[in-house]
C-alpha cells in the first residue's frame, strides 16, 4: 500500500483548497454576469397616455409624445406608436418612443360596422345607414331565395356576409365603396316535417 509522506499531504491539502476556492470564484463571477435585457413593445393603441407611460415604464426607454392624429380610436387614446408591437428592445434607452394621441374619427369618415354573420340584405342595410356603399363581390348580388314545391318539399337559400374591404374597424371617407364577401347556406326540410300545419322542424326567414 502507498503511504504518503507528511509533505506531499500538505500539498494535496493545498491542492483540494485552491480547487474550491477557484470554484467559489468562478461561480461569485457566474452570479455577478450582467443579466439579459429585453423588453417586448405592447400594443398601445386605445389605450389612455397615462396608461401607456406606465406600462413603458418597465423598458426604460425615454417616450416622446407627437402632435394629435386622426383615428379609429376615441379622442385623447393613443392612435399610433412606433416602434410597432412586437419590437425588442436589447437595452435601456436603445431608442425613444414615439406616440401620437387620437383626434378621434376625421370629419367627413366613419368607422366599418362589423357586419360579418348578418345576412346579405341586412349587412347592407347597416352600411348604408352609416353612410356607405356596400356592393357584393359576386354579380349578380345574391339575397335570400325561398323555394315551395309542395308540403315539405322546399329549400331555402340563405346569403351571409364573410368578408368586407375595407375591414371591419377601418375608417373611410362616407361614401365609399365598401366590398361584400358573402356565402349561399342552402337549408333543407326538416326530418321532422308533417307538412304544412305539422310539427316539422322549419327554419324561419330571417331576410
Amino acid at each position: 500500500m502507498f503511504k504518503r509522506t507528511r509533505p506531499q499531504m500538505i500539498l494535496t491539502a493545498f491542492a483540494v483548497l485552491a480547487l474550491c476556492a477557484a470554484r467559489a470564484v468562478g461561480d461569485e463571477v457566474g452570479e455577478k454576469e450582467p443579466k439579459v435585457f429585453s423588453f417586448f413593445m405592447p400594443d398601445l393603441r386605445g389605450v389612455t397616455v397615462a396608461e401607456a407611460e406606465d406600462i413603458l415604464s418597465a423598458s426604460q426607454q425615454l417616450v416622446h409624445l407627437g402632435a394629435d392624429a386622426y383615428s379609429v380610436y376615441a379622442r385623447g387614446r393613443i392612435a399610433t406608436q412606433s416602434p410597432p408591437p412586437g419590437h425588442v428592445f436589447r437595452s435601456p434607452q436603445e431608442m425613444i418612443i414615439s406616440l401620437r394621441r387620437s383626434k378621434g374619427v376625421a370629419p367627413g369618415h366613419a368607422i366599418i360596422p362589423n357586419v360579418v354573420g348578418m345576412t346579405a340584405r341586412r349587412g347592407e342595410s347597416v352600411l348604408r345607414g352609416h353612410g356607405f356603399a356596400p356592393v357584393q363581390s359576386v354579380s349578380p348580388p345574391q339575397y335570400f331565395k325561398e323555394f315551395s314545391y309542395g308540403d315539405c318539399d322546399w329549400g331555402r337559400t340563405y346569403v351571409y356576409v364573410t368578408a368586407s374591404d375595407p375591414a371591419t374597424g377601418s375608417m373611410s371617407p362616407q361614401g365609399s365603396t365598401v366590398v361584400l364577401d358573402v356565402e349561399s347556406r342552402f337549408y333543407g326540410p326538416s326530418e321532422f316535417c308533417q307538412g304544412w300545419g305539422g310539427t316539422g322542424d322549419v327554419p324561419v326567414a330571417i331576410d
